[in-house]
């Protein structure tokens, strides 16, 4: 008999331990959800005022990460104002290499910041990638 008091002392230890982690991981998560929906409103209230197409030479591509899926590539663009970007590439290939002309969207937000992006369809439909 004392036996069995004994396992179910452990077990009352474990559940108990377990019930308060779980109650730790549930106040840490409110406040980080309540900060990610405020991140998200503040971010979603930023509006476009302009999109465009633009091409850029590629002056550089880097793989900064091996998935089982396929590779990140890390590319440095030239814009035709003479400025630098660098982009995060799709995983699919054909990825650019360096030298190549590739088709940019760009959206221009009212903060004032500016967001690039490969535009994967011109660049698959065009004679832009090989």
């Amino acid at each position: 008999m004392p036996r069995n008091k004994r396992r179910g002392a452990v077990t009352q230890g474990v559940n108990g331990f377990l019930v308060s982690f779980r109650r730790a991981r549930l106040l840490l998560l409110i406040p980080a959800l309540i900060i990610a929906v405020i991140w998200v409103a503040v971010e979603s209230s930023n509006k476009v005022l302009k999109r465009e197409n633009v091409t850029g030479n590629v002056l550089e591509v880097k793989e900064v990460l091996q998935t089982k899926n396929g590779s990140a590539h890390l590319a440095q663009v030239e814009l035709p104002d003479q400025s630098r970007i660098r982009l995060m590439l799709p995983l699919s290939p054909p990825h650019p290499v360096a030298g190549d002309r590739i088709p940019l969207v760009v959206e221009h937000y009212e903060d004032g910041k500016s967001m690039y992006a490969l535009d994967w369809a011109a660049w698959i439909d065009s004679s832009y990638a090989r």
